[in-house]
């Protein structure tokens, strides 16, 4: 069936049938992405402690995203919106590490 399809009777959309053996696979990245995520907590990378935590939560979420919410199978407008979505997120993040990093410029 074409997307078209879908917009005319929704009821008939195809459904993606995802294996166990990937949500596994999700779940065993997730765990070991929280591992890492516990021993860079107690790591001294100076002023990269909130890029590196940050940047695994944004690995992670994209993980969620794609896989728990169905993305990865769903149709480019849906891609698109959650893609809008991200690269919000990622611009306000950004501008916060910008401002964190450039705090103390005056100081020094």
């Amino acid at each position: 069936m074409s997307e078209q399809s879908n917009i005319i009777d929704p009821e008939h959309a195809n459904h993606h049938i995802v294996s166990p053996l990937v949500y596994f696979a999700v779940y065993i990245t997730l765990l070991a992405c929280t591992g890492l995520t516990v021993w860079a907590a107690y790591q001294e990378f100076g002023i990269f402690n909130p890029v590196i935590a940050l940047a695994i939560a944004c690995f992670k979420g994209t993980i969620v995203i794609l896989f728990f919410m169905h993305v990865l199978y769903s149709t480019k407008l849906v891609k698109l919106t959650v893609f809008a979505g991200f690269t919000t997120f990622l611009v306000l993040i950004v501008m916060t590490m910008l401002d964190y990093f450039t705090r103390a410029w005056g100081r020094w």
